[in-house]
């Protein structure tokens, strides 16, 4: 299994937050989405060793919006 720590521009209430933790839970391969509410521009996926998933990540939420990077792998 490998992690990746995307940073999210938009400041979001919590009720956001768990709507995108929802979304990227629904990209297949993913396992685990974490948000820290004191750390809420940064989120920890864990997924399936898949080459495209950090980009499936990106993808999906710049589609609702969002302005998202990975900053760590």
């Amino acid at each position: 299994m490998n992690s990746v720590q995307v940073y999210i521009d938009e400041m979001l209430e919590p009720g956001q937050l768990n709507a995108m933790k929802l979304l990227v839970q629904g990209i297949p391969h993913v396992h685990n989405v974490e948000i820290n509410n004191a750390v809420p521009h940064e989120m920890i996926v864990d997924f399936d060793a898949h080459y495209n998933i950090p980009m499936s990540i990106i993808a999906k939420l710049e589609g609702q919006g969002f302005h998202p990077d990975i900053i760590s792998a």
